[in-house]
């Protein structure tokens, strides 16, 4: 079963939540997402650079995540994307923890 929660993550790691590294809670939440019945892709944009992380569609819905591990910072063109994205009426988020990204796919709320 996929872990759900940065506890349960770092608890496998052994080592403190607050040393998670992005690319580990990125992959936990995809793992989790994928169990739960959700298409994940990568998102990659050809010379289009701050675009999300992943891309998560089930159902018709269709909702993007930047990834950040505990420490990391949002660039100027990743909040730049994420704000148009929003604005055109797409879910768009950023997320720490596996159990955000939980949440955020778990509810139908944008």
């Amino acid at each position: 079963m996929p872990v759900n929660s940065n506890v349960e993550l770092a608890a496998q790691k052994r080592i403190p939540v607050n040393e998670l590294r992005e690319r580990w809670i990125e992959r936990a939440a995809c793992e989790w997402a994928e169990a739960a019945g959700w298409y994940v892709r990568k998102f990659n944009s050809t010379n289009h650079r701050g675009v999300p992380d992943r891309i998560f569609i089930r159902d018709g819905r269709v909702v993007f995540i930047e990834f950040k591990g505990p420490k990391g910072k949002l660039t100027a063109l990743q909040d730049r994307e994420i704000k148009l994205l929003r604005r055109k009426g797409v879910e768009a988020y950023v997320c720490r923890t596996v159990e955000g990204v939980v949440a955020k796919l778990s509810t139908g709320d944008a």
